[in-house]
């Protein structure tokens, strides 16, 4: 997962001037999640749109969800692991509310095995941060973006392209679309009253890897338990 941001509209015609000085150009942002093998998920989103634990399990669940509606249509079973790979932010991903996420998909039996693994500072480009350099030098080349519609017009006609299309895989599906608000994920918590602490603050004591997995290896919830009522008991 990563973001990026810029500004609109832009046009040769509106470059910046004295006349033009006062006025402040709205700025949109392209967050994403990349689910190997299965789809990428972009999503633009307006700057005041907060960008926080909420937005990325939002973006998070989207995804997660398009993966179960492919593994329905192709006749495969759903991925019982799922392990998140983010950058060291608590403010996005590192957070007691994320891991509280992950541990409910467990909890609830929809995975078996979940997992926060956070980069260390100053690591190395990996895919996603390729993607992005991609990405953001062909919004920068772009002669004309005028609204969010047309961003992610090009934002597609960029990734289906022969070469970014067979580096991103020829089976991966991609899907470009806007996000207008997200769930209260917080507030969706809290009625649990479980509080997650420990960990997590960005320091050189801080952990990187949270896992979380289901206990004996049960992967559905339980059977009920009917109790043996005897048939000339009155009830």
């Amino acid at each position: 997962m990563d973001q990026g941001k810029f500004a609109i509209p832009s046009d040769a015609s509106l470059r910046a001037s004295a006349v033009r000085a006062k006025h402040i150009r709205p700025t949109l942002k392209l967050h994403g999640a990349w689910c190997f093998g299965w789809v990428l998920d972009l999503w633009i989103l307006d700057e005041p749109t907060k960008h926080d634990a909420s937005c990325v399990i939002e973006i998070v669940a989207l995804c997660l969800e398009r993966v179960y509606e492919k593994s329905l249509e192709l006749g495969q079973p759903m991925p019982g692991t799922l392990l998140l790979f983010s950058d060291n932010t608590v403010r996005e991903a590192k957070n007691s509310v994320m891991i509280g996420y992950l541990n409910n998909l467990v909890s609830k039996y929809k995975m078996r095995l979940t997992g926060l693994l956070c980069l260390r500072k100053s690591h190395s480009h990996d895919r996603i941060d390729q993607l992005w350099g991609l990405l953001a030098r062909r919004i920068s080349c772009c002669d004309q973006l005028l609204s969010p519609d047309s961003v992610i017009e090009i934002v597609k006609h960029e990734l289906n392209r022969k070469g970014p299309k067979s580096w991103i895989g020829l089976n991966t599906e991609i899907r470009v679309n806007k996000i207008n608000a997200v769930r209260s994920w917080r507030q969706h918590f809290t009625p649990q009253k479980v509080s997650l602490s420990g960990g997590l603050l960005e320091d050189s004591t801080a952990n990187h890897c949270f896992l979380c997995i289901a206990r004996r290896g049960r992967t559905s919830p339980p059977k009920k338990k009917y109790k043996y009522v005897s048939p000339n008991k009155h009830i």
